[in-house]
């Protein structure tokens, strides 16, 4: 239980100053080349332990065709994708998260051909009402007050995922999510072409 809190709390102080950088439009990003294969293995590894915990399946869906090489912040793609990860396994109590990474080639800009990421994380949780879903990436916000007794959390974590998105040059988004069912979010960043396929 200490150790949990711990790390709750390690990750409540990472967030805040996190988000305090951004506002103050300080947060530089570090882009960095990057063997996607490892980077997904070691990402799913992580939490592999968590959702074991709770007999729930995790699984990595990478999509043919996806490139082998992403050139990208790491530690940034790390932080969003592993807050997706945690938040789909808490709120998840059967069945299983799934992550389906793909990407396609977006147009040519001025510093050359690039591609469009696409991670989606599924989950077969709890699921978020249409009525609460508008405040889901605003800071310290859930999805309601009975999600924060039962679950904890600040509603901080989503807020920051956002802006890193925005940095990373796309988005972040609840695509859809059913009551009692499930959510799928999906993070999408641009970044400059490689030749290589996974």
């Amino acid at each position: 239980t200490i150790h949990s809190c711990g790390d709750d709390l390690i990750q409540l102080i990472n967030d805040i100053l996190e988000y305090s950088k951004m506002e103050a439009g300080r947060l530089e990003l570090e882009m960095k080349v990057m063997d996607l294969s490892p980077f997904l293995d070691n990402l799913v590894q992580l939490y592999s332990a968590s959702a074991k915990a709770k007999s729930l399946a995790l699984r990595l869906n990478v999509v043919p065709g996806t490139p082998a090489i992403i050139i990208t912040d790491v530690r940034r793609l790390k932080q969003i994708l592993g807050n997706l990860l945690s938040n789909a396994i808490k709120f998840t109590e059967s069945g299983g998260v799934t992550l389906q990474v793909s990407a396609q080639p977006e147009a040519a800009s001025k510093g050359g051909a690039q591609w469009r990421w696409r991670f989606a994380m599924t989950d077969t949780g709890i699921g978020i009402a249409p009525e609460h879903a508008g405040n889901l990436f605003n800071p310290y916000s859930q999805a309601n007050a009975g999600i924060s007794r039962r679950f904890g959390g600040t509603g901080l974590g989503l807020a920051v995922s956002f802006q890193l998105a925005k940095l990373l040059g796309g988005g972040l988004s609840l695509t859809q999510s059913i009551p009692g069912q499930g959510s799928t979010f999906v993070l999408e960043i641009v970044t400059p072409a490689q030749l290589e396929t996974a």
